[in-house]
């Protein structure tokens, strides 16, 4: 199986039988928290070290069975490989949180004076107090005032990448205070596949 929650990695799947794994099975009795930057995943309060695969963090096991959530936190997108069978049966939480962009996502703007999102489809902004939403598979949202969304981007099997981050409005002497939060960060992409088949509930 291969999660990949993502910013730009490696362009083609990665194969779960060239990495060793790193326990028979992933059937956690408890949650799973993954972190991109160490890397490293802890299941049932056991922490094992992930490999890097250029900058994706690779955590690779026999089997995958996942009926606990996962949540993952980090700058690097993911993969969790399964050398044979995959059930996922709970939410994987890899979201933005705020104005950071979740595991491969791009930061939302936050200049008081206005700041688009960061990525290939951050939102925009103007001299109004709109900021347009951030990207990816589909256009961001457009702002109140007209200000335009992010543009769309991305091909997954080309190259892996997250979500852009949302605009921030100029936010000086603005009243009310709503117009002055930070563009929300971008989420992350899923796609998934597994060797030799994928089984999912």
């Amino acid at each position: 199986m291969l999660w990949w929650l993502a910013s730009v990695g490696v362009a083609a799947p990665l194969d779960p039988l060239a990495f060793a794994p790193l326990a028979p099975t992933l059937d956690p009795s408890d949650g799973v928290t993954v972190n991109t930057d160490a890397p490293s995943i802890t299941i049932d309060g056991q922490t094992l070290g992930g490999v890097l695969d250029g900058q994706v963090a690779v955590f690779t096991f026999g089997s995958v069975t996942l009926d606990r959530p996962l949540s993952a936190g980090g700058n690097r997108p993911f993969a969790i490989l399964s050398q044979s069978t995959l059930v996922v049966d709970d939410a994987i939480l890899a979201g933005s949180g705020g104005r950071d962009g979740g595991p491969g996502g791009f930061d939302g703007g936050s200049d008081d004076f206005g700041e688009a999102g960061s990525g290939p489809g951050g939102g925009s902004v103007s001299g109004g107090r709109g900021a347009g939403g951030g990207a990816f598979g589909g256009a961001g949202g457009v702002a109140e005032d007209g200000v335009s969304g992010g543009a769309v981007y991305g091909d997954l099997l080309a190259a892996l990448q997250g979500g852009s981050g949302g605009g921030k409005s100029d936010s000086v002497g603005c009243f009310p205070f709503w117009c002055d939060e930070n563009g929300n960060g971008g989420g992350a992409a899923a796609p998934s596949s597994s060797a030799p088949c994928p089984r999912s509930r």
